[in-house]
């Protein structure tokens, strides 16, 4: 995803990415990204990701992400993906609630996580409430040793279901997230759009390069 394929090449059997200033999203002048995408996964299924990465010392002040397992409504436009990670910030898992069940905006959702504290956002779009859950909230930052330039093993395992779904994240055999029995399906009407797991760079538009160097890729679908 993304025109700009010149950010990518094979060295030493190893995925290199560097994105350069002005390496636009396609609908964006404030956003540059080269991903590359599983796509077209049945919605029915359940979604395993698993990659390693290194990122060696890159400068970092502002989001950097490095991989997401979205799931959408077709032309749904600003929502965020079931699962993301980032060198800037703890990994993201991320729910949904119509806003019409909501008695107290202000209440905190109730649907299990494995983690004993944890930094939770929301957002309205529309007709549902969107939450984002992460261990801390820092951001902006290079975060959790990410940037050491050494090599790093994330697990993504995410299931999207209206309340019966899941999102887990770990790093490096940790678990960072872990939504059981959560609101994972970022839609409750019209037309499935998109069901797909990628890696690469994606950012908010800045004046410097970032590389990441990816390998032994996996995407695993299951019922």
């Amino acid at each position: 995803t993304g025109p700009h394929t010149k950010a990518a090449r094979i060295v030493d059997e190893e995925l290199s990415i560097t994105l350069t200033p002005q390496m636009l999203d396609n609908d964006s002048n404030k956003r540059e990204r080269f991903e590359l995408e599983k796509d077209d996964i049945q919605k029915n299924l359940a979604v395993y990701q698993s990659f390693k990465f290194k990122s060696d010392k890159n400068k970092i002040l502002d989001r950097v992400l490095i991989s997401q397992i979205k799931f959408r409504k077709r032309n749904s436009g600003g929502i965020s993906p079931i699962a993301a990670v980032y060198l800037d910030r703890a990994p993201a898992c991320y729910t949904w609630v119509k806003l019409t069940d909501i008695v107290d905006i202000n209440e905190r959702p109730k649907h299990g996580m494995s983690l004993t504290s944890y930094h939770l956002e929301q957002e309205i779009f529309g007709n549902k409430v969107q939450y984002q859950w992460r261990a801390s909230g820092g951001a902006n930052r290079a975060w959790g040793g990410l940037n050491d330039g050494n090599w790093h093993t994330v697990e993504m395992d995410v299931y999207p279901h209206p309340s019966d779904g899941y999102c887990i994240i770990k790093i490096d055999g940790k678990i960072w997230n872990a939504i059981i029995g959560g609101p994972t399906k970022s839609y409750f009407g019209g037309r499935h759009g998109d069901y797909a797991a990628r890696i690469g760079i994606y950012r908010d538009a800045v004046n410097y390069n970032h590389t990441v160097t990816f390998d032994d890729w996996q995407v695993k679908a299951y019922k």
